[in-house]
């Protein structure tokens, strides 16, 4: 984590608190795996919709797959899991999925991460594979393992001695990449949360917005409701 954002962790939790937004930390645990946690329970829970709000490529391996089945052992069940992308604004399912990565399944996003590589998660991926060679060659073969299993059969190329050569580094960055969502010691109550709560049950978040500077959200949230409120009144009074 770089020191600049670990410096404001104490506050972005205490803005968390005020605007009753549930939270949810464990020392020594990814965020991304507390994620895929949360969301294997409610799967196991039957709930019937979850939606992860993040920009992470990783995370789309969650998405519920247009055929059902299973999702690292978890029986996908009747659980409708979608990725908010909250930088470019847009709701992924997996027909988005497949249209973002050239046909590629939300199973199969850990195999393309490998394939061509994730900085923001240190994966190498294999040299001279892009996104489209690696969606190809999802779409052909169906996993990494398999493509890696083909690639001496394919005809000579740079591309084919790349995955020879590189077959291990992909394994490891495959590795890297695949979520954990059998966090066991995570109590299902804490993953569960609470619901978000109104303004006016919120004490601590007006104090809060004012404190550091927040004039327009209070506005928004408080003083504009009270002005719209005290003309009410007035309106009604003899």
């Amino acid at each position: 984590m770089p020191d600049a954002l670990r410096l404001q962790m104490g506050r972005i939790r205490e803005a968390a608190e005020c605007f009753g937004v549930p939270t949810l930390s464990q020392y020594g645990t990814e965020a991304d795996d507390l994620i895929a946690t949360a969301v294997a329970r409610a799967r196991t829970d039957g709930v019937s919709n979850v939606c992860v709000v993040s920009s992470d490529k990783d995370l789309l391996q969650l998405v519920t797959p247009s055929g059902g089945g299973t999702w690292s052992g978890v029986p996908i069940g009747s659980t409708n899991v979608t990725v908010f992308d909250d930088r470019k604004k847009l709701m992924l399912d997996a027909a988005a999925v497949r249209h973002k990565f050239n046909g590629v399944e939300p199973a199969q996003v850990v195999d393309f991460l490998a394939l061509v590589g994730d900085a923001s998660d240190n994966v190498p991926g294999i040299p001279g594979i892009g996104p489209k060679t690696a969606a190809a060659l999802l779409v052909q073969f169906g996993s990494l393992e398999n493509v890696l299993a083909a690639a001496p059969t394919m005809k000579k190329s740079k591309r084919r001695d790349a995955l020879i050569e590189y077959g291990d580094v992909a394994r490891l960055g495959k590795q890297l990449v695949v979520l954990n969502s059998d966090m066991d010691d995570v109590p299902s109550a804490l993953l569960r949360g609470l619901p978000p709560l109104h303004p006016a049950d919120l004490p601590h978040l007006r104090p809060f917005l004012q404190d550091n500077g927040f004039l327009q959200l209070e506005t928004r949230l408080y003083i504009a409701r009270e002005e719209i409120a005290a003309r009410e009144l007035r309106r009604v009074s003899p």
